[in-house]
């Protein structure tokens, strides 16, 4: 992956940036973007949480597991949008049947959490450039194991990144502001940037085709910026229509608020997707709105329903 040489000026320019934006949002609607973040919300609901709840488990046995606890409660806490879901009795109930439900969430990941990665892998081949001929199924396997893998290394640093700055200050004890305070800042810059890094990882190895560093950054930061003014947004609403949704779901209002968040988290990853390839296309590349529109379209050639031969378009 290079990035080739442009001019600065051209990337400070708010006319450079006005048709990359226009673009993105015509592609992601033309492409079915909220259809598509429904599906990948409903996934990761029935399979990252649970299998975050395992990796609690297994945590458990190797550190006390009221830290594990505590520790796990605090960063989903971070990650969502203020709720009635508290999460911290469905955790400790997990370490306390630990062998049942160490299987249980195991059975429920192999059943969904492939489905995710792979309907992850194939929307990000729609909202990208991406090349057909170079999306094979090897390729998948080692996307989605890679993903995997990724994903659950950033939520462990994640998970680890309070007690490892308070161990640092405890080290070095020579920064003269509040310890309190600067532990907290520390804390939430490394969480973001574990978010951006995130983004970034999914938006460089996930779509087929060649891709760019700077324009994969610049989609997980705009994914990362939509993710962290969403959670304000988020306590907004929930002050305005909380009494709205327990009277329409009941006890399911929480389920429903958590499926409603899952899918935006879902369409702003599809949009910095989308956004890291149309700065690809659009300005690392120089081409226009119509070259990159037509590069989100499907690259197989349309057949004849019937005889199954190729039709090509007119030139």
């Amino acid at each position: 992956m290079r990035d080739r040489s442009e001019s600065e000026g051209t990337w400070l320019r708010l006319a450079t940036w006005k048709p990359v934006a226009a673009q993105t949002v015509r592609d992601v609607w033309a492409t079915n973007g909220p259809e598509w973040a429904a599906a990948l919300g409903f996934y990761a609901v029935l399979s990252l949480f649970p299998l975050l709840i395992a990796g609690v488990v297994v945590a458990s046995y190797v550190v006390e597991p009221s830290w594990a606890a505590e520790r796990f409660t605090s960063l989903v806490e971070k990650f969502l949008p203020r709720s009635d879901l508290d999460v911290r009795p469905i955790v400790d109930a997990a370490i306390t049947q630990r062998q049942r439900v160490g299987v249980l969430t195991v059975v429920v990941f192999l059943v969904t959490g492939r489905r995710v990665l792979g309907a992850l892998s194939t929307a990000l081949n729609l909202f990208s450039d991406a090349e057909e001929r170079d999306d094979h199924l090897k390729r998948r396997v080692l996307v989605e194991f890679g993903l995997f893998i990724g994903v659950t290394t950033l939520f462990v640093l994640a998970l680890l990144a309070n007690p490892l700055i308070d161990l640092a200050w405890r080290t070095v004890g020579v920064l003269p502001f509040s310890k309190t305070l600067t532990i907290g800042i520390a804390v939430e810059l490394v969480q973001a940037l574990l978010t951006v890094t995130i983004f970034a990882t999914i938006y460089a190895f996930v779509p087929s085709g060649q891709r760019y560093w700077r324009a994969v950054f610049l989609g997980a930061a705009v994914a990362s910026l939509l993710f962290y003014l969403a959670q304000g947004v988020f306590v907004v609403i929930l002050g305005w229509f909380s009494e709205t949704l327990r009277l329409l779901y009941g006890p399911l209002a929480s389920a429903a608020l958590l499926l409603i968040w899952a899918w935006y988290v879902a369409l702003i990853t599809l949009v910095g997707g989308a956004v890291a390839s149309h700065t690809k296309v659009m300005v690392i590349e120089g081409h226009g709105a119509k070259e990159a529109g037509r590069r989100h379209v499907s690259q197989k050639p349309a057949t004849n329903e019937r005889s199954g031969a190729e039709v090509r378009e007119p030139s």
